[in-house]
């Protein structure tokens, strides 16, 4: 799978509030990045189908375990 579009980060990370929580924007791309690679592993993804996947987690769920693995 080719890396998730910086814009598409940026709009999940303000939806997720991962900025209370001090999550830096990198950590919660690498969560994204795990997740969807776990999912679609190597199998070809268009952009609208990899954005409706991402938008569908619970990404205050996902900010909220970033910050408690980074020890926040």
């Amino acid at each position: 799978m080719r890396p998730i579009d910086a814009g598409l980060i940026e709009r999940l990370y303000r939806k997720a509030n991962a900025e209370r929580w001090r999550v830096p924007v990198g950590l919660f791309a690498e969560a994204l990045e795990t997740s969807a690679n776990r999912v679609f592993g190597d199998k070809p993804v268009t952009p609208r189908e990899l954005d409706r996947y991402l938008a569908s987690l619970h990404l205050e769920d996902l900010a909220l375990a970033c910050a408690c693995s980074a020890g926040d």
